[in-house]
């Protein structure tokens, strides 16, 4: 297994681990980045590494996006949505 495939399996058995005890808090009230500092450090470290050794774009992104978050792109846009800008 490569390394960046090993990086990407540590980050997704945290995630496994996240989700196992999201039960908990399933609408995500909690934020548990401010619970949990080390964890969050250990996945931002994993996320950089693997960030790091991926290969840059080909083509740059004509257009980025506004998506909201947790909204689905039926409902209309309300001035305190959250939202990200996501490349095409």
């Amino acid at each position: 297994m490569s390394r960046g495939r090993k990086i990407l399996a540590g980050i997704v058995a945290i995630l496994l681990v996240g989700a196992a005890v999201a039960w908990r808090d399933p609408t995500e009230q909690t934020n548990l980045a401010e619970h949990e500092p080390e964890r969050l450090a250990a996945l931002q470290a994993k996320l950089a590494t693997f960030n790091a050794e991926q290969a840059e774009p080909l083509w740059p992104s004509l257009v980025e996006v506004p998506i909201n978050i947790d909204k689905t792109l039926l409902g209309a846009d309300a001035p305190d949505d959250e939202y990200i800008y996501w490349p095409n």
